[in-house]
């Protein structure tokens, strides 16, 4: 049925986010897989925080000021089509 179908999708969604006990939790709300340097929701894209800090950028990498998006240091400009 719909209902047994939407409960599904919901409890599969709700458990991706848990299964990751290290996601971060954007400015604008927006919950985080650990893995991502920027955040997920395409109207934010703010830098995760503290990034240069812990490490987790690669080396000499660079976060773009128009749009959050974390860039290999060879490129010259920013990696996001939409940038």
């Amino acid at each position: 049925t719909l209902a047994t179908a939407g409960k599904a999708v919901a409890g599969i969604a709700g458990a991706r986010v848990h299964d990751d006990p290290d996601r971060w939790t954007c400015a604008c709300g927006n919950d985080n897989f650990s893995w991502r340097l920027v955040c997920n929701l395409r109207s934010c894209r703010r830098a995760r925080p503290n990034l240069e800090r812990s490490g987790a950028l690669p080396t000499a990498a660079w976060v773009c000021f128009q749009c959050g998006n974390v860039n290999f240091a060879r490129r010259t400009t920013c990696n996001m089509r939409t940038c």
